[in-house]
C-alpha cells in the first residue's frame, strides 16, 4: 500500500502515552519502539485503518495522538472506528470462533498476537 512504518523514540514527557500516529503527508505509521510487541502490532493496525478510512479525519485540526490513558472519555469516533478496524483486522471472527474452544484467553492473545482486553473484547461479538 506504499505506507512505510518507523519505530521511533518519542519524547519524553510524551513516550509513556503515546503508541504511534499516522501521517498522511508522508505515508508513514510511527511506532512508540518503547511499547511492548503485542501493541505495537495493534497500533500498525490502527493506523492503517485511519489511512484507509480517515484521510479527511487525519487531515483535519481535530486529529491528535490520542494518549493510550484515555480509551473510553471522549474519545472521537474515528479513534473508536480505527480500534474496531484493528481489532477485525488482527483478530477475524471466523478464526476466533474456531480457537475459542480449544484456548483460553491468555493463549489466544498469543496465537493472535495482542493483548488480552482486545481478545476479551472480541468475543463478546462472535
Amino acid at each position: 500500500m506504499g505506507i512505510n512504518v518507523l519505530y521511533v523514540g518519542f519524547e519524553a514527557d510524551v513516550s509513556k502515552d503515546i503508541s504511534g500516529l499516522y501521517d498522511f503527508q508522508t505515508k508513514r505509521i510511527f511506532v512508540n519502539k518503547d511499547i511492548p510487541a503485542n501493541r505495537k502490532t495493534f497500533t500498525i493496525a490502527h493506523e492503517l485503518g485511519h489511512a484507509l478510512l480517515h484521510e479527511e479525519y487525519v487531515r483535519s485540526q481535530n486529529y491528535q495522538a490520542m494518549p493510550r490513558s484515555n480509551y473510553h472519555e471522549d474519545k472521537p469516533a474515528e479513534e473508536v472506528e480505527a480500534d474496531i478496524f484493528a481489532a477485525c483486522l488482527l483478530v477475524p471472527k471466523h478464526m476466533l470462533r474456531a480457537y475459542k474452544g480449544f484456548a483460553d484467553t491468555a493463549e489466544l492473545s498469543e496465537i493472535f498476537a495482542v493483548s488480552s482486553d482486545v481478545v476479551v473484547n472480541q468475543m463478546k461479538f462472535i
